[in-house]
């Protein structure tokens, strides 16, 4: 598989050179020169399958090309050695949770596929969406045969996106700090990506936005704890109340819950009025000691580094 820029003024990369590089020589997002449409009958198989079973069947459709089979199910299982749980809050309206890894947030993850729910034949998936990569993920998803009915893209303050969807006129800004602040973000890299995986109206058809103050996401999270018991942190709460506002009569709704509300548990404690628990896990990362390594700016000293771990 070869992948190429997004501002399409850059040579062509194969997989390693576009892992190493990261980022296209004329400033682009590498893209794969093709995403591969999964038989129907995979999709549904995905349902009796555990979850390294479908990470490996979707990293097979990306790189099976390039990496042995065995070396790659390995990395996968490997990497993603934590389940993403879907959480009922209240029928019709449930949680992915993303944040059962390591680092107990989203990135964990990475772009992965959500299969569950017997509920999917009307399912809308809302991404809180600030660098707009785990919307992107599902949009891969989507093209790869994932019966997706559409996405809610939820925003903070920080509403390029939404704007374009209004407008068609794509204006980056700085930007401005909210409580949700994994999403303060301006001008999001991965809006590259959507642009060139499909048209404005493509985009309109397929994505809805909505946009939340700090205010109204302190109040989705009192509300939706006093309601359900759930407790969702600042990000999973404009996905919470973008996903209320957007789904229609028949439609069952997933929202991303990208980090353990804990890890703004001064923000949510105020909001509650609360003292929340802190998992064993973030506890034990709080008590360590922090280890650094000095390295070189070159990439030589870089690899030499690598290699001889």
């Amino acid at each position: 598989m070869n992948y190429y820029s997004t501002n399409k003024q850059a040579p062509i990369a194969t997989l390693e050179e576009a892992v190493v590089k990261g980022l296209a020589g004329d400033k682009g997002l590498y893209m794969p020169e093709r995403i591969v449409r999964l038989d129907p009958q995979v999709i549904e198989q995905m349902k009796e399958q555990s979850f390294h079973e479908i990470a490996c069947t979707v990293a097979r459709a990306f790189f099976g090309e390039d990496v042995e089979p065995e070396t790659l199910d390995q990395i996968v299982c490997d990497t993603l050695a934590f389940e993403t749980p879907v959480v009922e809050v209240k029928d019709p309206i449930y949680s992915l949770e993303l944040f059962h890894g390591p680092t107990l947030a989203f990135k964990d993850v990475g772009g992965r596929f959500m299969a569950r729910q017997g509920k999917a034949d009307e399912l809308v998936v809302c991404v809180p969406s600030g660098n707009f990569g785990n919307i992107t993920a599902g949009l891969f998803a989507h093209r790869m045969g994932l019966p997706i009915k559409r996405f809610v893209a939820a925003n903070n303050r920080n509403d390029v996106f939404l704007e374009y969807l209004q407008t068609g006129v794509y204006t980056p800004r700085p930007s401005v700090a909210t409580l949700a602040n994994a999403m303060d973000v301006g001008n999001p890299s991965n809006f590259a990506r959507i642009i060139d995986l499909y048209s404005y109206e493509q985009i309109c058809a397929l994505i809805s936005g909505y946009r939340y103050t700090d205010e109204q996401i302190a109040e989705a999270i009192r509300r939706c704890h006093a309601e359900t018991g759930y407790l969702l942190d600042p990000h999973g709460a404009c996905g919470y109340q973008a996903l209320k506002a957007a789904l229609r009569p028949g439609e069952t709704g997933v929202f991303l819950e990208t980090a353990h509300p804990a890890k703004f548990k001064g923000t949510v404690d105020q909001i509650l009025g609360a003292d929340i628990e802190i998992p064993a896990k973030l506890r034990a990362f709080m008590a360590g000691q922090k280890q650094s390594i000095e390295l070189s700016k070159d990439f030589e000293g870089f690899k030499r580094f690598l290699l001889a771990q």
